[in-house]
């Protein structure tokens, strides 16, 4: 692909330059010419800053493979690529300033999600939104304020926090950036060991980050931001966003270069997305996104009554429109959405892919498939397993899979055999599954599929309340809600129950592979792009975010609208969604 005059510009330029990359408007492609053109030069050194460490290993092979393409030598001792957190935790290291141990950022989460057990501080998913831009605030004390008024807890958890890493005498990621931030800024601590500083999704550093570039351009080091206002997803984590980019460009006297063309999508998708985020105006940057491809691409809005008849429209176009393999995403602005996404494409046959843990891994979801596959096949292994999650002792489990070994069908035909480990209330619920799964086998030999599903999701939830003993157990609660979508696919599905089952426990195993559907967050597919994508679940909150952060939720949706090359569906329910209007979508059926 040849340069744009607007990309040969920001590779030539020496002084220190914000390059506003819209979507598809090939920074990366920009950027990795830039860090060549400045390795070329054997007096520079250049240090690339990259948003994740998947980023850093993308963009650190791209430069390679440039390098070594033209025959030319990869001049490694002259670039580093990392993220900021490697960076700082490197040059921190480097000046003799790392005092205590490392703590894992492996090990940060479960830590945090044990203090906020431990202690009763309530949801984890309220509170560790509040912790995390705790972290990556620069002055903390109008927010530590906002956490007293607002969300007490976290600034419990704060506390608790800090003061274990004290007694431990160890130091997380969060305290190396901020010290290393803070110490360059005042000159405690050396610039970067190099004459050239790239950071890449530049929208997205938060205030440390932002510090820290603004430390090495102020003071001599050629320092580039490559970013895209209109995609600040990550507000939460207090990314600077267009204030920290426009700060930039004022305190360090940086020039500006615009990528006004898409490369990646056609004009209809691009129109939309455009008219959509120009509503935020006027605190952003217009690129004023130019089309290459032009027509030829399609957009379409869908209204209906449900989010389940949503993902069953979107699985039957799939299989009318679309040809395997295919090159597709359906996106959810929740991930509680893509359950019912997965249901719709499970009972359609649609091979798909789902990153981190699908529905059908949860271990609820497991626990209650296994109890089937015992009703089912009589494997003990699924009885165990089931057991295990309803809090049944191990003790009186272990004694259970002995007495079975000598009548391995009794149970599932209503017979309990002794048992002298448990308690009154283990063996009662124990009685309850027994004469539950003699009638369920009953049914299943009749063929009553839907009655045999919809009472042993019931019951299950049942015996695991009982014997968690919580009347609110959030357990209980996200068990009910995932057998709701089980339920569902299993009753789509056809065939016999052992065929229905072995169709969701095949989800589990299978291997995303090319040319299946893939199933993502807004925030996820941020840098991905697929030629059709179906944005699902697209109503108004009822929290009325739309109202009171709709700078916000609009970048989300843009976000990922932007994902599409050339067909792009958008289907919510209720009235016409706000944001939708703006994007110029009329109301459809």
């Amino acid at each position: 692909m040849s340069l744009t005059p607007s990309q040969v510009a920001a590779i030539d330029c020496d002084d220190n330059l914000i390059i506003f990359a819209g979507p598809g408007s090939g920074k990366t492609s920009t950027s990795i010419a830039k860090a060549e053109r400045i390795l070329q030069d054997p007096a520079r050194q250049l240090i690339m800053c990259t948003f994740t460490v998947e980023a850093a290993g993308v963009l650190g092979e791209r430069l390679h493979k440039r390098f070594t393409s033209s025959g030319a030598d990869y001049p490694k001792n002259r670039v580093r690529v990392g993220t900021f957190d490697s960076l700082a935790l490197w040059h921190l290291k480097d000046q003799g300033a790392m005092k205590h141990k490392l703590l894992s950022p492996k090990a940060q989460g479960p830590k945090l999600r044990q203090l906020i057990f431990e202690h009763g501080l309530g949801s984890a998913d309220e509170i560790l939104p509040w912790f995390e831009s705790y972290q990556a605030t620069l002055e903390r004390d109008e927010l530590v304020a906002r956490m007293r008024r607002e969300m007490e807890p976290a600034f419990a958890l704060v506390q608790l926090y800090y003061e274990w890493l004290q007694a431990s005498a160890m130091v997380d990621l969060a305290t190396v950036k901020r010290t290393c931030a803070l110490g360059v800024s005042t000159g405690q601590f050396k610039l970067f060991p190099c004459t050239d500083l790239l950071v890449d999704e530049a929208q997205d550093s938060d205030e440390l980050q932002m510090l820290m570039a603004r430390s090495h351009g102020s003071r001599g080091v050629c320092t580039t931001l490559v970013g895209d206002d209109d995609q600040t997803i990550y507000d939460w984590r207090a990314a600077t966003g267009y204030k920290g980019m426009k700060r930039f460009v004022e305190e360090c006297g940086a020039q500006i270069v615009r990528l006004s063309e898409n490369f990646r999508s056609h004009a209809e998708i691009v129109e939309a997305a455009t008219r959509l985020i120009a509503f935020n105006n006027p605190d952003r940057v217009d690129k004023q996104q130019i089309a290459v491809k032009g027509t030829g691409g399609s957009t379409g809005v869908m209204s209906f009554g449900t989010l389940e008849a949503e993902c069953e429209w979107v699985a039957k176009d799939i299989l009318e429109r679309l040809v395997a393999p295919y090159d597709c995403a359906v996106i959810a602005r929740r991930n509680r959405s893509l359950n019912e996404v997965e249901v719709a494409l499970t009972s359609e046959g649609i091979p798909h892919h789902r990153p981190g843990t699908s529905l059908w891994d949860r271990d609820d979801i497991a626990s209650y498939l296994a109890l089937m596959r015992f009703l089912v096949e009589g494997a003990l292994d699924g009885l165990s397993l089931a057991l295990g999650f309803m809090s049944v002792p191990n003790a009186t489990i272990n004694e259970l899979l002995y007495a079975l070994r000598e009548d391995p069908g009794g149970f599932a035909q209503g017979s309990l055999p002794s048992l002298e480990t448990t308690s009154p209330d283990v063996l009662k619920v124990l009685k309850q599954v027994a004469t539950q799964c003699a009638r369920w086998r009953r049914r299943l030999a009749q063929g009553q599929l839907v009655a045999l599903i919809g009472e042993s999701a019931g019951e299950y939830a049942i015996w695991v309340q009982t014997l968690e003993n919580k009347d609110d157990s959030k357990k209980v609660k996200r068990l009910r809600e995932g057998l709701e979508y089980v339920t569902a696919a299993l009753n789509r599905l056809e065939g016999k129950m052992s065929a229905r089952l072995r169709a969701l426990l095949d989800q589990k195993k299978r291997e995303p592979g090319p040319g299946v559907v893939r199933l993502m967050t807004m925030h996820a597919s941020k840098g991905l792009e697929f030629d059709n994508v179906y944005l699902v679940d697209c109503a108004e909150r009822e929290d009325d975010t739309t109202l009171t952060q709709a700078p916000a939720e609009r970048r989300v949706l843009y976000v990922g609208m932007t994902r599409a090359r050339q067909h792009l569906r958008i289907t919510y329910g209720g009235p016409l969604p706000h944001f939708l209007m703006e994007a110029g979508f009329q109301v459809a059926k």
